[in-house]
């Protein structure tokens, strides 16, 4: 009897340590964190009167000065499009002021000024009587759009850059908004730089917090759709996290064939673009979409030593993107930041004087950036990037002047990386003519872990050994999340065999074996094929899989051999 109280002891020590590791074992493995699609952290930037109406939130009774821009094809006059500029005044003004640069252009005129007279100056100053002064004008355009028209006209159509009026005014009491709203005077969209009234298909699409409007002139033949274009922007502006704010954009897409021969592939103003309809793919990392996309995002650098980055940003950027959201391949990419021609590659970037060609900033512009991306993530173990230099840029105390100059920018880059060698590399691949290596590693050009840019059903912070931007790093025929050996092209997938323990051989089998026994590889977690966050799959036995299991069929064995004892006493 004193034996069946020890065993029962023992017991009563077994089952409660049966139940505290069961506990312990259930606890889930821990997972990659993803990121929100639509989420995205942005700097404050310059307001854009052109691309959203600043008095959404204000009050009914609180004075609004309204700028209302419409533009006209006018059918029965062949060769010119009409821009009418109204705007509705408040009470309390007392005088208002309009300027526009357009009239120094030849191809503009004055059609009308209501309730506007003109100055010596050029600009217009209200009559204090009219209660809506306008000025029209008109736009000479050309059936074929060149760097000498400001619009070009179809059949049906016509495309047209609008108007930027300088506006000044004076007021009692509260102070007046300022708010602008543009449209055609037939179907077709107005953005904040451009028009086109005519448009054969208008599409929205909400990307985050902006406004995506894809127009398409009446012959064009667009080589993406208005969803693939969204998926552009959503995934630039969630990961470009420097760069201009803005609420709408727009997107034009015109026929090659009113496009003459010297005019850009696409070009951007403010906040929308229009690109050609033959260049108007995103396949490939060369596309001219993602280009003037990030053209949205930064604008210009001014006329000083920083000029080349307002093209480079632009085309390094654009070259990330496509990468990152499958649109080319790595080698592509590499193939894209590649510079050959000796023209390019004795430029000095800094020194626009040196440029035998203006596809210097392209060119040789896009490997600097690149080879200082990667530069700035050696020297910082991966903790920054371009990104938080061009950053200085968009922050409110503005530290390093817009980046306008090489003193500046070099500073910022010195800032970021904290590291004042790094002048040293500016100056010599910057601000002197030589020309960097093409970067080898992938992982520098990374927008983020959680995306899976190649497809191959590994997220690309999962592939520490294989190509984020490659599904098949070793180039066997396996996409690397089928192959057991993914940097390894000698030992191919489709040939892994182990031996079970009846002989037979199995093609790829999960088990190995040691002797005649069979065994199972031991548990670990892994991330599964659909990439959501903290799943994970493990390999193991039934019993191994319910908690506590084991550790109590060891108490109930105890029981057991007390109950013999029992019987036996």
């Amino acid at each position: 009897m004193r034996s069946i109280l020890v065993l029962l002891a023992a017991l009563l020590v077994v089952l409660p340590a049966a139940s505290a590791t069961g506990g312990a074992a259930s606890t889930p493995a821990s997972g990659v964190t993803t990121a929100t699609a639509d989420s995205l952290s942005r700097v404050d930037a310059a307001s854009d009167r052109g691309d959203s109406l600043a008095a959404a939130g204000n009050a009914s009774d609180d004075p609004v000065i309204v700028e209302r821009i419409t533009v006209n094809r006018t059918p029965d006059r062949a060769g010119s499009v009409r821009v009418d500029v109204a705007y509705d005044l408040p009470e309390n003004v007392v005088s208002f002021t309009v300027e526009s640069t357009r009239l120094q252009r030849d191809a503009v005129s004055l059609a009308a000024a209501t309730g506007f007279d003109r100055r010596s100056d050029g600009s217009f100053a209200w009559d204090e009587r009219t209660a809506a002064p306008t000025l029209s004008f008109t736009y000479d355009v050309a059936e074929t759009y060149s760097r000498t028209v400001l619009g070009v006209e179809g059949d049906d159509w016509a495309f047209v850059s609008l108007p930027n009026p300088y506006v000044s005014w004076r007021y009692r009491g509260t102070a007046p908004t300022f708010e602008t709203e543009r449209r055609t005077a037939g179907t077709g969209h107005a953005s904040g730089s451009y028009a086109l009234d005519g448009a054969d298909s208008t599409t929205s699409r909400t990307v985050g917090d902006v406004n995506l409007t894809v127009v398409v002139a009446p012959t064009a033949r667009p080589e993406a759709t208005a969803d693939a274009y969204a998926a552009l922007y959503r995934v630039g502006l969630r990961e470009l996290d420097a760069g201009f704010e803005y609420d709408a954009s727009g997107l034009f897409v015109l026929p090659t064939a009113s496009v003459s021969d010297d005019v850009a592939l696409g070009t951007s103003t403010r906040y929308s673009f229009w690109v050609q309809d033959e260049y108007s793919s995103v396949a490939g990392v060369e596309n001219t979409p993602a280009h003037e996309f990030v053209h949205t995002r930064m604008g210009s650098f001014g006329a000083g030593s920083s000029r080349w980055l307002t093209e480079a940003t632009a085309e390094y950027y654009g070259h990330v993107l496509a990468t990152n959201t499958g649109a080319g391949s790595w080698s592509e990419f590499r193939d894209a930041v590649t510079v050959e021609r000796e023209a390019f590659r004795d430029a000095t970037l800094a020194d626009a004087s040196t440029w035998r060609d203006e596809l210097v900033p392209y060119e040789k512009g896009a490997l600097v950036l690149a080879a200082l991306d990667a530069e700035i993530a050696a020297r910082t173990g991966g903790v920054r990037s371009l990104e938080d230099v061009l950053a200085y840029r968009f922050s409110d105390d503005d530290p390093y002047g817009d980046l306008e100059t090489y003193e500046n920018f070099s500073a910022a880059v010195v800032a970021t990386t904290n590291d004042e060698s790094m002048r040293e590399w500016l100056d010599r691949y910057v601000a002197g003519g030589e020309t960097p290596s093409v970067p080898s590693d992938p992982d520098a050009f990374v927008l983020n872990d959680s995306m899976d840019s190649d497809d191959d059903g590994v997220p690309n912070g999962d592939e520490v050994r294989t190509n984020p931007f490659d599904a098949d790093t070793d180039d066997d025929g396996f996409d690397d999340a089928a192959d057991p050996y993914p940097t390894d092209d000698t030992r191919p997938a489709d040939t892994t065999t182990s031996t079970t323990t009846d002989g037979s051989s199995s093609m790829g089998a999960e088990t190995t074996t040691e002797s005649s026994t069979s065994t199972t590889r031991a548990p670990t977690a892994t991330s599964t094929a659909s990439g959501d966050a903290g799943s994970t799959t493990e390999q193991g036995s039934v019993v191994d899989s319910i908690p506590g299991f084991g550790p109590a069929l060891a108490g109930f064995a105890v029981l057991a051999v007390a109950l013999a004892v029992a019987r036996r006493e």
